[in-house]
């Protein structure tokens, strides 16, 4: 189980393989405290001040707008949404995201107003913030204070006014009453322990499979073929990875049998690009190290290399004025992805 304060452990993982150098920040999402639930909460904690004060009750009294204080401060914080609290943590050369489970460096990175969106590959861009991003690459977290700024100030002045109408009430006490003492025995509550989820939220969970994490209510790895797969790519520089047969697609989360973590790192030179007035840039391999885990166990069940086969250059580029042209990959076709995946996924177990 993952502490509500403490960051999970596949941010670190995630960081280490994508090479994103030191830790710098670790930042947590905080669940949003609508209009409606703050009226409702503090109207509810006022209520029980009046009728506190009035009957008395002058503990009760002090203690009503505190305590809903305390309880939208841990909603806010400590209580976690649907597929739990987000975590950004912030390194020199990049930053992970916790949901989809992410690496991404500085250069796929950008602003959208107040808020950042990051490429976390096949395609997708995930929305964030708000942090502030220096020149450097470093991060800060802008902390909303306003709400609670609010909550505050309005606790002290509603609790003060509670607390000397209930002082008013108790200067003139009712004559004691003679109580015979018993002695009342309390029994600790047994602690309760929140399992893990046997299945993700949604499809851009199938990463933790990758880091450290099995699903035991997804579908066993057996039967006859095609076998359900989710591809889960991560840190690639060059084209995109090809997207799998529709024929071999989950129908739901949980006929997920299989998980490809697909990772994409530097490939060797493959040759060159050449073209008119003597411009010339690299063509570089597409280099992909894939490990494929069933989703119910996490047992590995195979682990290869795949360097992209088609060598084509780009017909035309963009010309530097001064320096290179940008490296370009080879791609790894379609035919390529369907040989090195069909005898796990086709064949019968």
């Amino acid at each position: 189980m993952t502490w509500p304060f403490r960051p999970p452990p596949a941010l670190g993982l995630a960081a280490d393989r994508a090479d994103l150098g030191a830790r710098e920040l670790v930042v947590r999402g905080r669940r949003p405290i609508g209009s409606t639930l703050l009226r409702g909460t503090l109207g509810a904690g006022a209520l029980v001040t009046a009728i506190a004060a009035l009957a008395g009750v002058v503990w009760l009294a002090a203690l009503g707008l505190p305590l809903a204080a305390l309880g939208l401060v841990v909603y806010a914080y400590a209580v976690p949404p649907r597929g739990g609290h987000r975590w950004i943590a912030v390194h020199e050369r990049g930053l992970v995201l916790s949901r989809p489970l992410a690496a991404v460096g500085w250069e796929d990175v950008g602003n959208d107003g107040d808020l950042l969106t990051a490429a976390v590959g096949d395609g997708r861009q995930v929305t964030f913030g708000p942090l502030t991003i220096d020149a450097g690459g470093r991060a800060d977290e802008r902390r909303p204070v306003r709400t609670l700024s609010a909550i505050v100030a309005g606790v002290v002045l509603l609790t003060g006014a509670g607390t000397v109408v209930a002082a008013a009430r108790a200067a003139d006490p009712a004559p004691p009453v003679a109580a015979t003492p018993t002695e009342t025995r309390t029994t600790p509550p047994a602690p309760v322990s929140t399992p893990p989820p046997s299945l993700p939220f949604d499809s851009s969970e199938w990463g933790e499979v990758c880091a450290f994490r099995e699903f035991p209510a997804a579908a066993p790895y057996a039967g006859p073929g095609p076998h359900p797969i989710a591809f889960v790519v991560s840190g690639s520089r060059g084209p995109a990875f090809p997207s799998r047969p529709a024929a071999w697609e989950p129908p739901t989360i949980k006929a997920t049998q299989l998980v490809a973590c697909i990772d994409g790192v530097p490939g060797p030179v493959a040759g060159t690009c050449d073209y008119s007035d003597g411009v010339t840039g690299q063509l570089l391999h597409s280099k992909y190290e894939i490990k494929l885990y069933e989703t119910r166990t996490r047992a590995l069940v195979a682990s290869f290399t795949l360097l992209g086969a088609s060598t084509a250059c780009s017909v035309i580029v963009m010309a530097p004025r001064s320096g290179s042209l940008a490296p370009q990959y080879t791609l790894v076709t379609e035919a390529q992805m369907r040989t090195a995946f069909a005898p796990y996924v086709e064949a019968p177990r």
